[in-house]
């Protein structure tokens, strides 16, 4: 059976790539430890390591050094990242 709307299925089974990156970098907004990161963001270890690697590399994420912990924090640029995809996603709906 057909549905009406793929786009709508689509959003029902699994998140994709930029879903889980706009997950992230909404948890991080504030600052947070990556454990508590990878449990908002509903993340293995594994994947959240791959994630993290690769907003780091693309400055949407930054790890800080807050004591003796490191505290990950959505960048400026993140942030952009979050209202554009914000924007995007209305546009979809």
């Amino acid at each position: 059976m057909l549905t009406q709307n793929p786009l709508a299925e689509m959003k029902r089974n699994r998140r994709d790539n930029f879903q889980i990156v706009s997950d992230i970098l909404s948890c991080a907004a504030k600052g947070v430890s990556k454990a508590v990161l990878m449990y908002k963001a509903g993340l293995s270890s594994t994947q959240m390591d791959r994630y993290v690697e690769a907003l780091l590399r693309s400055e949407l994420l930054e790890v800080l050094q807050a004591e003796e912990k490191y505290v990950y924090k959505t960048t400026t640029k993140g942030k952009i990242f979050l209202e554009t995809f914000g924007e995007l996603a209305r546009i979809i709906d």
